[in-house]
């Protein structure tokens, strides 16, 4: 609660820098460079993450727990040597930092083919990289929705106070002479960036329903914790092949929902700039990836294991076991059980 509190207190701030004080900046050279500069930042991440994947460092993971009833993280660190391993990740992050910095030069000096690349590359980093100690199905969906929905309630009321506080129309005010606006690259960049949520929110449902067939292929149907507190377990880098037709027929659906998305908004002309930077496309992806995973779910006979499938990647706190609700399932198998033990009746 406290990280998804302060996550959210992140995302309100950096929103409000964007929107009301950025735009009072005089200079546009000046609010060029604090626009590229966090667009910069926010893709080293994913040109780290490409280079882990080109040339992976040998990692291992183990969980944290300050108090017995705190909450309980994951700590992924290199194996070997720490100095010799933070030395690689430091060299890592500079060189991805350069690179972004590249990548925002290359955009001032006209050069944006590269850009739809960098996006693909910042959507698979980002849903590739999710670590959380707890996942499952249900969850990537109903927080996506939930999401939706406070951001339509956020925009809409940010949008009754600007209307509120906005001038008359009978006013003929003209805008003072110096009041500037951003270049037209940054604001390619932004609206290119932008694109990211359409792409990343309905993704994490196509992970996590890949992560599903995997563990249908190879595991049982609910991945039970492997990690110690203790002795840190390696992250393998390679996987054994298997079959995945609900996470192809969840990829299609995005893409043909992305599809659709831009063949509507290339009818609506200059508005589709304001349908880019709502939550819109976002309405639109998450409900058409969710029904159509589900229906493929279901005609592979697997709905039902697809709902319920859920990581647990650290041990469950005994009160957790205690106060959690037995399954249908287990159910079932304790009765199963105790008839075939005729010493337990007795």
């Amino acid at each position: 609660m406290l990280a998804f509190a302060s996550g959210l207190a992140i995302w309100v701030l950096i929103n409000f820098t964007i929107i009301y004080l950025v735009p009072k900046i005089k200079s546009q050279s000046i609010k060029d460079t604090i626009v590229s500069v966090v667009l910069s930042l926010c893709c080293a991440p994913s040109i780290y993450a490409l280079i882990g994947f080109i040339k992976p460092l040998p990692m291992h993971v183990r969980y944290t727990c300050k108090s017995p009833n705190g909450p309980t993280n994951l700590l992924v660190s290199p194996m070997g040597d720490p100095k010799a391993g933070a030395r690689q990740q430091l060299l890592r992050a500079g060189l991805s930092l350069a690179a972004a910095i590249d990548i925002a030069i290359l955009a001032a000096c006209g050069f944006t083919a590269h850009l739809p690349i960098l996006v693909a590359i910042m959507t698979w980093s980002f849903i590739a990289n999710t670590r959380s100690p707890r996942m499952s199905i249900r969850a990537s969906i109903f927080l996506p929705l939930g999401f939706l929905v406070f951001s339509c309630v956020f925009i809409g009321a940010v949008g009754v106070i600007a209307n509120h506080y906005a001038p008359s129309g009978d006013s003929q005010d003209e805008p003072p002479p110096d009041s500037t606006v951003n270049s037209d690259w940054v604001l390619y960049l932004g609206l290119t960036f932008s694109s990211l949520a359409p792409m990343i929110i309905p993704g994490v449902i196509t992970a996590m329903t890949f992560r599903f067939e995997y563990s249908q292929a190879t595991e049982e149907v609910d991945r039970s914790a492997q990690i110690s507190g203790e002795a840190p377990v390696r992250i393998p880098s390679d996987y054994p092949s298997f079959s995945f037709p609900i996470t192809i027929t969840s990829l299609v659906s995005l893409f043909l929902s992305l599809a659709l998305m831009d063949i509507a908004l290339a009818q609506y002309g200059d508005n589709a700039v304001i349908v880019a930077v709502t939550p819109i496309p976002v309405i639109l992806t998450v409900p058409v990836v969710s029904l159509c995973t589900a229906l493929a779910a279901a005609q592979q006979g697997k709905l039902g294991l697809w709902w319920r499938y859920h990581e647990c990647w650290i041990p469950q706190k005994k009160s957790d076991v205690e106060q959690a609700p037995k399954s249908h399932e287990e159910i079932e198998q304790q009765a199963l059980l105790s008839s075939n033990n005729p010493d337990e009746r007795t």
